[in-house]
């Protein structure tokens, strides 16, 4: 009879103290009342974008959003906070998570969509680093009735004709294309 209850107490000890936290680590918490996304964004060029831009983040799945400004604190930097004061979860493992980064216009410069992992879940937060893509360039060339061929030139959105110039044209801040005009013989 002792041997058993001194086997039953080294049981539970063991239980409690071995299995016990064991679990914990296993099994993520049943709700995640404040999780954030955090991080940044980067120009074409890899440099920090500048303050401004309209950040929007999207929990999908849980129909929640949360918005704010680039670089308010720190250059290139955001961070949002999804919280509810009741003690219900705002994000769970498996979650659909958007971002979206704005320019002061509203138009979309990078966006991000990620299902939120174990890990995630388990720190509480997500990081992202974002990079906006370069504008595409491209050059098509048509026939004018004089003969010439202009080249026009498309820049994201933007659209310029050079005709009967042989010169560098500025496009945006930082790319230089060589506009060149020729005769078409076709």
């Amino acid at each position: 009879m002792l041997l058993t209850k001194i086997f039953c107490r080294i049981f539970k000890l063991l239980t409690f103290f071995l299995f016990l936290p064991l679990l914990m680590f296993t099994f993520p918490a049943a709700a995640k009342p404040i999780y954030s996304v955090v991080g940044s964004v980067k120009q074409a060029d890899g440099k920090l974008a500048p303050a401004g831009l309209k950040v929007v983040v999207t929990n999908t799945t849980r129909q929640l959003t949360a918005e704010t400004v680039l670089g308010l604190q720190q250059r290139g930097k955001f961070a949002v906070i999804f919280t509810n004061f009741d003690g219900q979860s705002v994000v769970g493992i498996g979650d659909q998570v958007s971002i979206w980064v704005n320019n002061q216009s509203g138009k979309t410069v990078v966006e991000e969509a990620y299902q939120v992992s174990d890990t995630e879940f388990r720190a509480g937060r997500s990081i992202r680093d974002l990079q906006i893509e370069p504008v595409k360039i491209t050059a098509v060339g048509v026939k004018l009735a004089d003969g010439q061929k202009p080249t026009i030139v498309k820049a994201g959105e933007a659209l310029t004709i050079a005709h009967g110039v042989n010169k560098l044209m500025r496009l945006t801040k930082k790319y230089y294309l060589p506009i060149q005009t020729s005769n078409s013989t076709s």
